[in-house]
């Protein structure tokens, strides 16, 4: 039976206990009510009296197990560390098969303050192997055939190169070349050069591209079930629902997959990779979250089309091959009244649970990345695979640092990606961490005289450290990939004590989610994925450095949880120009980001719009949205850096990020989809999956003032934007000075000062490659008439790391405001009759590291005069 104190649980507040028949048992927290029937097991949640989700929890005969009801208990009640608890048990499984057999229990605890709170658990009483009942036959491999092209935005299609060919120019001459080479599995074609790749073998998710990728020859497939759920607890259908709902679904590679939808039989469709956690909320935004409290990387919400319903099920993966006797698997669901909100406190109870805190993009490690000002080589750089007018990266990049030097950017850090080091492509993996000599002469050594952030692929089966027993290898089946992962925290020791050498400040791991849908890695054993990740964080730790995850699906963002130096993850395809709509995803994603204590990065940025020579000619080199994606990379809150060529680089437009330093001035947090949109766009879902209306919101909090920004962009229709939902300071009196930021100082006839709400203007796109947008910034008047809008040349105006302190009464307004050394500064305010007031602040000079200068700018109210001292 289950040990109650083992038990992964938190506090949950009682409200009221809902009525129910004879056969049900009602758990009631808050207004949500989980109906148990007594003779199925069956569930169903209320809400405010609605019925939002139901369904059996057994004899589902959709999935694999076709679990019986053999047995329900009582409700119990309880009280331990966490509180009071009332939970209710039964078992069910197969009467034929022991190992089936599962304790499940629907917890919910009573704390004052917090409420609509339950927790699932599922416990095996047995140990469980992979050979479950009822596997379909293994099916024979298809003949030869070039059948459909698929489109794959990140071209990661596994296996490995055979040949590159040259002047080929249509699919079906890559396809035909493809089947004469009996050892082709995949082609690919890149339609900008009629370049034909042949790959052995065939890996990866494919959903849309720039590249055609088409499979030829499949392997055969292993026996499978009829679900990708060991045993589904809790599971419902979409049917006999009594409101309208919507989903948010995260998933996808990236997490670029992320999109809302309504939750319809037709449209409540998602599996493997997607759906943890899964959001549901109607047009006032009542919202319910479920999503895993651990075992995230074999943790599964799968949805499957049924008859009249589709049925969604949380639990473990299938592809776990055993599961040791007494394991356990938690599921929360959870109420709220805001998207936003219940996100942000599922992702504290993650949190919470692991023992991490939420990244502080300016600690002594942290801030050599996230908190300072970058050059970066990744996908879409003018460097990326190339070095236009120089023989190798070392010369481009030392020519780069130079010009920076001469144009006073203070580019405190240069990343290098996987063009440095050897290995057999991205997916193929790395070979030897180890760079080049042919792109880098002088080696893993301080040749470039300032920190770095070096990059690693997936790993390969044959790299050259693959026989250190040290290193606790584990190597991937043959037949799926020719991949391995290092389970033993030395590996990463003695590769972050080499990275050292060239001054590593951060290390970037890609390609996580190939490795966990393409191989057996990371999904065919509890414990490997975790094991693999905790012990490169505990290394990293070690070595004083922070990590980036990079194309993740969403449960590597939960399981960043585990690992505190994991400071930010890649939110969104690569940058490479090519598809100008990538962009959109940011929003979203960014709530599961920031919920669990990250921060989203959007890649490199081009500040300039026509760069000639760039690496691969991405969009002929030309970045028709350079405000854009620089102010989404700068208030997305990860990395932000140029990758510009050579002399290209606008200093003015790079220079808004950051202090004469080179400190960036962030936003306190991610900007993310706001509530006002998720409302706004309720019905819109009606035609299909998207990623909007787009309008994001962040903000910068002194003291008790928040000072927020709003990005819209591509919106058909004009969205109304609540006061109360950007400043919970806010009462409905206050009023608010606004104005639409387009790089200049506003003017006074610029500036609204509005009440209660702003109206978002529509922003249709200009043409097919430029996305219309809108930034808005706003600002509380204070008291006493005076209004901060502080920097306004800045991305961020009002960032938290330039001020600080904010004191008014009815004589003063006052504030404390951090420079660099021998920093001059300019901020601008409002005073009492909304006239433009600007300060010069001008710093003395000061020695450290990130040192700071803090001055003080103080208004007089009667005269209306401000000075800095």
């Amino acid at each position: 039976k289950t040990n109650m104190a083992a038990v992964v649980r938190f506090l949950l507040f009682v409200c009221i206990v809902a009525s129910a028949t004879a056969d049900q048992i009602a758990l009631s927290s808050g207004d949500v009510t989980v109906l148990v029937d007594t003779t199925t097991a069956a569930q169903e949640v209320v809400v405010d009296g609605k019925s939002w989700i139901s369904g059996p929890a057994v004899n589902v005969t959709v999935y694999n197990m076709a679990l019986e009801m053999m047995g329900i208990g009582q409700v119990f009640d309880g009280n331990d560390t966490y509180g009071e608890y009332k939970s209710v048990m039964f078992v069910y499984g197969r009467e034929e098969v022991k190992h089936l057999q599962t304790e499940t229990r629907a917890y919910k605890y009573s704390k004052d303050g917090v409420k609509e709170r339950f927790i699932f658990t599922q416990t095996f009483l047995e140990a469980a192997t992979s050979d479950f009942p009822n596997p379909s036959p293994p099916s024979p491999p298809g003949p030869p055939s070039c059948g459909g092209t698929v489109f794959n935005e990140t071209d990661q299609t596994g296996g490995h190169l055979l040949q590159t060919i040259t002047n080929v120019t249509s699919a079906a001459e890559c396809c035909a070349l493809c089947l004469k080479n009996e050892s082709c599995g995949t082609y690919v074609r890149d339609p900008q050069y009629n370049h034909c790749f042949l790959i052995h073998g065939a890996t990866g998710s494919y959903s849309r591209s720039d590249r055609q990728v088409g499979f030829v020859r499949d392997k055969p497939r292993p026996p499978s079930h009829s679900s990708n759920v060991i045993t589904g607890f809790p599971t419902f259908t979409t049917a006999k629902r009594s409101t309208d709902l919507n989903c948010l679904v995260f998933g996808g590679c990236q997490d670029a997959g992320t999109y809302i939808n309504q939750f319809t039989d037709n449209s409540a469709s998602f599996g493997q990779t997607d759906g943890i956690p899964l959001v549901l909320y109607d047009s006032n935004l009542r919202t319910l979250l479920m999503g895993p409290l651990d075992n995230f990387f074999v943790a599964i919400h799968e949805s499957k089309m049924g008859v009249n319903s589709s049925v969604f099920s949380a639990g473990i993966k299938a592809s776990v091959q055993s599961i040791p006797k007494g394991f356990q698997h938690s599921t929360i669901l959870m109420g709220g009244n805001s998207v936003n909100t219940t996100m942000y406190q599922f992702g504290d109870i993650l949190l919470k649970n692991s023992g991490k805190k939420r990244t502080d993009p300016y600690s002594v490690v942290n801030r050599k990345i996230i908190g300072r000002l970058g050059y970066w080589t990744d996908n879409g750089a003018y460097y990326y695979h190339g070095h236009t007018g120089f023989d190798n990266h070392e010369e481009a990049l030392k020519a780069v640092k130079k010009s920076f030097e001469d144009s006073n950017l203070p580019v405190r850090y240069y990343q290098w990606d996987d063009w440095w080091m050897h290995q057999l492509g991205d997916v193929g993996g790395m070979l030897y961490w180890w760079p080049m000599q042919s792109e880098i002469p002088d080696g893993i050594t301080n040749w470039l005289e300032a920190p770095t952030s070096l990059y690693n692929p997936m790993y390969s089966n044959r790299n050259v450290y693959i026989n250190n027993s040290d290193y606790n290898w584990l190597i991937d089946d043959p037949s799926k990939s020719g991949n391995a992962i290092p389970l033993g925290q030395k590996f990463y020791d003695d590769i972050f004590a080499n990275g050292s050498k060239a001054q590593m400040a951060m290390f970037e791991q890609d390609f996580l989610c190939t490795t966990n849908t393409a191989t057996g890695l990371t999904n065919t054993h509890l414990d490997h994925g975790k094991t693999w990740i905790v012990n490169m964080g505990l290394a990293a730790e070690k070595a004083n450095i922070s990590l980036q995850f990079c194309m993740m699906n969403p449960a590597h963002t939960l399981a960043s949880t585990w690992v505190p130096s994991v400071t930010n993850g890649r939110a969104t395809g690569d940058n490479v120009r090519v598809n100008t709509n990538n962009v959109l995803v940011m929003g979203l994603d960014a709530l599961l980001m920031y919920a669990v204590g990250i921060f989203p990065s959007r890649d490199n940025v081009f500040t300039t719009e026509y760069q000639p020579g760039c690496a691969l000619n991405y969009n002929n080199c030309t970045e028709p949205n350079v405000m854009l994606q620089n102010t989404v990379a700068m208030l997305g809150g990860g990395p932000y850096g140029p990758a510009d060529g050579l002399n290209m680089t606008n200093t003015k437009l790079a220079m808004r990020s950051c202090r004469n330093d080179g400190v960036l001035l962030r936003a306190d947090k991610p900007i993310t989809m706001l509530d006002g949109a998720f409302k706004a766009g309720f019905d819109s879902v009606k035609r299909g999956r998207q990623s909007g209306p787009s309008v994001w919101g962040t903000y910068s909090q002194i003291n008790h003032f928040r000072f927020s920004q709003i990005l819209s962009i591509s919106l058909d229709n004009s969205v109304d934007i609540e006061f109360s939902e950007l400043d919970p300071y806010s009462v409905s009196d206050d009023e608010f000075a606004v104005y639409a930021w387009d790089g200049d100082m506003p003017s006074k006839s610029e500036i609204n000062l509005l009440q209660e709400k702003l109206t978002i203007p529509a922003s249709p796109n200009p043409d097919s490659k430029t996305l219309g947008f809108h930034h808005h910034r706003i600002s509380k008047i204070v008291p006493n008439g005076f209004t901060l809008l502080g920097e306004v040349h800045k991305f961020v105006p009002m960032s938290s790391r330039r001020f600080h302190d904010l004191q008014t009464d009815d004589k003063e307004f006052m504030v404390k405001v951090s420079l660099a050394s021998l920093e001059t500064v300019t901020i601008t305010l409002l005073d009492p009759n909304v006239n433009v007031v600007t300060v010069d602040c001008k710093a003395a000079s000061c020695s450290e590291e990130d040192c700071d200068v803090e001055m003080t700018i103080t208004c007089d109210v009667p005269s209306k005069t401000c000075s800095c001292k």
